[in-house]
């Protein structure tokens, strides 16, 4: 999972947050006088205690009736490292908590899911680490529901990930996301490329027009989606950070440089330093980062 570093400088200035959504649905939507008490389609898929052992699936762990399936590892189980678990949980998009992780032979149905990017690996028991993930979706910035619109209907698999990295190095890591109810609408089965979100490296500049500026070297197939920062309460000094989504793998495509470019006024000074550096854990139990004496750090994995 090593990153080549390209040398290719892009000037931010109050960059605004980038996001990208996705829509589209499962099932089409039922109408009903309101949206009231949720129901399942069928059972809800359980990671049942046994599934995985010691990071290897011993049984079969199917999502969206079939859409994805995690059979059995065939092979001898690799070491997973302190670094290849940290990136899983960096992984863009996610949510919710870590239900397992291990090394699986790995079937995904694409008939049965909406393909955001078109340059993805077919996946055929093809031996992978996997992670999944879950989120209970209590949390949604949801618009007011119309009367009479919405659907009550929970899809089989609601709030389930996948982050899939294959052992086949030519093969697109891939994040799969099962079909749920989303503020009362369907979404359908969905995967592309995986994304991990890193807070970069950054320097100072000093610009012809715009005096003192942050710059910033993205690694190839990167981009960015976050720029900011703020003052911190213990050290008394401001701190800047720059988040940027990176493409690990590219399937049968060579990604261009990043070009993300804003030549505007910046409030950097000689005094801002740095924030975070490092991946930005989105999932896990000590997702994110941990303000301390010294400033904002990591808190490592247990």
């Amino acid at each position: 999972m090593n990153r080549r570093m390209i040398p290719v400088v892009i000037v931010l200035a109050g960059l605004l947050p980038f996001a990208s959504g996705m829509s589209g649905a499962a099932d089409s939507p039922h109408k009903s006088g309101s949206v009231g008490m949720a129901q399942a389609k069928s059972p809800t898929t359980v990671l049942e205690p046994g599934t995985i052992v010691g990071h290897r699936f011993d049984k079969s762990f199917s999502l969206s009736h079939g859409a994805l399936t995690l059979n059995p590892y065939q092979g001898i189980t690799p070491h997973l490292s302190y670094s290849e678990e940290t990136l899983l949980w960096a992984t863009d998009g996610l949510s919710g908590t870590v239900e397992g992780v291990g090394f699986a032979d790995v079937t995904l149905r694409r008939s049965a899911a909406k393909i955001q990017t078109p340059e993805i690996s077919s996946l055929v028991d093809t031996p992978s680490l996997v992670e999944l993930t879950k989120s209970e979706g209590a949390v949604y910035s949801c618009p007011a529901e119309t009367f009479g619109e919405g659907t009550s209907v929970i899809p089989v698999s609601q709030g389930w990930y996948a982050v899939i990295v294959p052992m086949n190095p030519s093969k697109s890591d891939v994040v799969f996301s099962a079909a749920s109810n989303v503020c009362a609408h369907l979404t359908p089965n969905t995967v592309g490329v995986a994304y991990e979100d890193w807070s970069i490296p950054w320097h100072l500049e000093t610009h012809a027009t715009t005096g003192t500026v942050i710059a910033a070297v993205l690694p190839k197939c990167g981009h960015v989606i976050m720029s900011g920062g703020g003052g911190n309460e213990f050290t008394r000094t401001f701190e800047y950070q720059v988040e940027a989504a990176i493409l690990d793998r590219a399937h049968r495509t060579a990604c261009s440089p990043a070009t993300d470019v804003d030549e505007g006024q910046n409030y950097a000074s000689p005094s801002t330093t740095h924030g975070f550096v490092g991946p930005w854990m989105n999932v896990g139990p000590h997702a994110g980062k941990v303000m301390t004496p010294e400033g904002p750090r990591q808190q490592p994995l247990v």
